[in-house]
């Protein structure tokens, strides 16, 4: 009898930590990556479950959103780039 083990948000925060940091661009790697260094131990949901989501996001399209927020063409990640935006002091006009 195999119990599946619930996930706790530990597990989601170190899982989301990888997939920010092992994206497959290394500029990708190093934005998402810092991020969520430093803002992944406090994030609970739904910010959560958002920045997990994102994290299913092409690099190009991120990226894009990261330069460009205007193009944010889905409202669930507006808050979450603006976030990643600031982080880098990256100017984001809306």
């Amino acid at each position: 009898d195999m119990s599946v083990i619930p996930e706790t948000v530990d597990m989601r925060r170190k899982r989301a930590q990888y997939r920010a940091n092992y994206r497959g661009t290394k500029e990708m790697d190093w934005v998402l990556g810092k991020f969520a260094d430093a803002k992944l131990s406090s994030m609970v949901d739904p910010k959560l479950s958002t920045f997990e989501l994102l994290l299913t996001i092409a690099d190009q399209k991120i990226n894009s959103w990261i330069f460009s927020p205007e193009s944010c063409d889905n409202p669930q990640y507006t808050d979450i780039i603006a976030e990643i935006c600031e982080f880098h002091d990256v100017s984001c006009s809306k």
